[in-house]
């Protein structure tokens, strides 16, 4: 299990954890994440992630 607690909720913080969970997984392990609606997880910076 990979975590992390914020005090902020922007998506700055969202691609961090992204890019920490990328960082700390083997590459060829396929991962599905379950995110909520929130405006955050959808931002531009994020859909064009990973790049």
């Amino acid at each position: 299990m990979i975590s992390s607690l914020e005090t902020q909720h922007r998506h700055q913080e969202w691609l961090a954890f992204l890019e920490k969970i990328n960082h700390e997984t083997p590459k060829n392990l396929q991962l599905h994440l379950i995110v909520d609606s929130y405006a955050t997880h959808k931002h531009p910076t994020l859909k064009a992630w990973p790049e």
